[in-house]
């Protein structure tokens, strides 16, 4: 989910990590920190009811396209400077593995990231008497990945994907 959404398609189980660090743990005495969390679900009834069997009771039996051999993903990442800065990302993404749809033997996955993007600055005394910043202390925008993989044999994996595409 990080750096390809695609690679997520052929996710097999639940799958989550969570991350916390000091960048400069032993110079600035912690005042900055990092935290991130990465959560991927699959789309699959390989011995549990994933979300395909959900969708598939919501659509009476049939399990639609998009629910079929594929994954979901949600991320969260924070850097925080204490007092004064931080920015963060949250993100939700879509694979699908598309082994056969597009010709026969084609083991190819694509996937899909939008990320919120969040930047602010914390109130402290500094910023709320600065005249250029007024109230305004954060700023969103959004952006888009995309991705694309071919397994050309099972220790042999092509990916190509581009960030930001917004």
């Amino acid at each position: 989910i990080e750096y390809n959404p695609a690679l997520m398609a052929n996710t097999k189980n639940i799958e989550t990590r969570v991350n916390f660090g000091l960048p400069f743990g032993y110079i600035d005495e912690g005042t900055m920190n990092m935290f991130s969390f990465y959560g991927v679900v699959p789309f699959c009834n390989r011995g549990y009811a994933g979300i395909d069997y959900l969708a598939g009771v919501i659509m009476g039996g049939n399990v639609p396209f998009l629910f079929r051999e594929g994954a979901i993903g949600f991320s969260y990442n924070r850097f925080n400077v204490l007092d004064l800065y931080y920015e963060q990302v949250i993100s939700f993404a879509y694979a699908k593995n598309l082994d056969d749809y597009i010709s026969k033997g084609a083991r190819i996955s694509a996937g899909v990231k939008f990320n919120l993007y969040n930047l602010g600055l914390i109130p402290n005394p500094d910023t709320q008497v600065n005249p250029y910043l007024g109230d305004k202390l954060t700023a969103w925008g959004f952006g888009l990945d995309v991705g694309v993989t071919y397994d050309f044999s099972y220790t042999i994996r092509l990916g190509f994907t581009i960030q930001n595409l917004i």
